[in-house]
């Protein structure tokens, strides 16, 4: 990494990078949460295995702003002139790898979420039959391919790129080139997308069923799961779908706008900080198991406090009263 000429830095970028570290801590926090809540329990952990998958998912998403942030603001203080990025010094942050996998890895999930609901509304037996095996399969398989998406986006700044001029922002086309992160948006875009679509075909099909049939537990039990599911995809849909949409198509045209791709990624993470939000307010489990462990922390808190004050009182008992 060298440095050009002396350069100042607009004032906007403070915002975005400290807006990119605040976000980030949010994102991480609550999937945090999300999966300790969902792993508290043997029947929530399986019974829950993607959606927690999702929150991991989530939460290095997170984590790649609070990264990108950090080193950004750092940056900015320390140094006196505008440095000059390669496509190597990019690819040897620590931000971009968790970008690959945070943009991919949930998006993956997401398809597999509402296609899952999509299978237990239209074909319940096919669901019933391969239900004990299919999430683990399911996890391991899509991590598999996140990771293998990042092993071959590093093919071109190591090999064929190394010392292409990049940029200060180190986004993904300028760290991985303008393939690799067209591949990207496109993976990102349609997963969430056909996972919009698989969730409202399923969330439809469980309320036809439900007039038809009636309310009978099954039917209840697969309408609200089908609801939570469509209500995350369609979130996908809104921030992180959509706006791909915008990062690929000034990829494409070759138009790079510091600002505008800062506030897109933006709400990238606004996304990730959403779950715990979703969870709690629909899923009857999650806010359940939620309050319980909320509850206990408090009652080991309080019960710390009061065998700390007992100790302290006994002290002041020996000072005072010495035997």
């Amino acid at each position: 990494m060298n440095t050009s000429s002396e350069v100042e830095i607009p004032d906007e970028k403070y915002t975005i990078y400290f807006s990119f570290i605040v976000c980030g801590i949010v994102a991480v926090a609550t999937n945090l949460v999300v999966v300790f809540v969902y792993n508290s329990t043997a029947a929530l952990r399986s019974t829950y295995l993607m959606t927690t998958a999702l929150a991991i998912a989530d939460l290095l998403n997170g984590l790649s702003f609070v990264l990108n942030g950090a080193y950004k603001l750092v940056q900015i203080a320390s140094l006196t002139h505008k440095p000059k990025f390669t496509f190597l010094d990019c690819v040897f942050m620590p931000w971009p790898a968790f970008r690959v996998i945070g943009s991919q890895w949930p998006a993956m999930l997401t398809f597999c979420l509402g296609f899952e609901r999509f299978l237990a509304v239209r074909f319940p037996f096919v669901y019933i039959s391969s239900h004990d095996r299919r999430h683990i399969i399911v996890v391991i398989i899509t991590a598999v391919l996140a990771i293998a998406s990042l092993i071959l986006a590093h093919i071109y700044p190591l090999i064929i790129a190394r010392n292409r001029p990049s940029n200060f922002a180190c986004s993904l086309v300028l760290t991985f080139g303008e393939v690799h992160s067209e591949f990207m948006y496109a993976v990102t875009i349609i997963c969430h997308a056909l996972g919009f679509v698989f969730s409202m075909i399923a969330y439809h099909s469980a309320k036809e069923s439900a007039r038809k049939a009636g309310n009978n537990d099954y039917i209840k039990k697969e309408i609200s799961r089908a609801k939570i599911i469509l209500l995350m995809s369609l979130l996908s849909v809104i921030f992180v779908a959509v706006p791909n949409i915008l990062l690929a198509i000034t990829a494409f045209l070759k138009t790079f706008a510091a600002n505008i791709t800062g506030y897109t990624c933006y709400l990238f993470c606004i996304r990730s900080s959403m779950n715990i939000v979703v969870f709690g307010a629909f899923n009857t489990d999650f806010r359940s198991q939620l309050i319980k462990v909320v509850k206990s922390f408090s009652f080991f808190h309080l019960k710390f406090q009061i065998c700390q004050k007992i100790r302290s009182m006994q002290c002041r008992g020996y000072c005072v009263f010495p035997v």
